[in-house]
C-alpha cells in the first residue's frame, strides 16, 4: 500500500489488536547493498600536463607573432 502524501515510499501496515483497541505498526527495511571492486577512476588523465603545455606554448607563440606584427607596423610607419 502506498501512502498518497508521499508517492513511491511504503507506508508502515498496521493491524488492529484482537478486540483490544490497541494498534501495532510494523515496518520492515532493506539493508544497505555492498558491492566488491574497486571505486571508479575520478582523477585527471596523465595527458593533461601536456595539453596544458601545449596550450602555454600556442599563447606564448601568439603573443610574441602579434609583437612582431605591432614592431613592423611601427617601422614601416616612421
Amino acid at each position: 500500500m502506498l501512502d498518497e502524501g508521499h508517492r513511491g515510499t511504503p507506508s508502515p501496515s498496521s493491524s488492529t489488536g484482537a478486540g483490544t483497541g490497541t494498534q501495532t505498526q510494523t515496518t520492515t527495511t532493506q539493508p544497505l547493498t555492498t558491492t566488491s571492486g574497486s571505486l571508479a577512476s575520478t582523477g585527471s588523465s596523465s595527458a593533461v600536463p601536456q595539453l596544458a603545455a601545449a596550450a602555454g606554448a600556442a599563447v606564448a607563440l601568439g603573443a610574441g607573432a602579434i609583437l612582431a606584427a605591432r614592431r613592423r607596423k611601427a617601422d614601416s610607419a616612421s
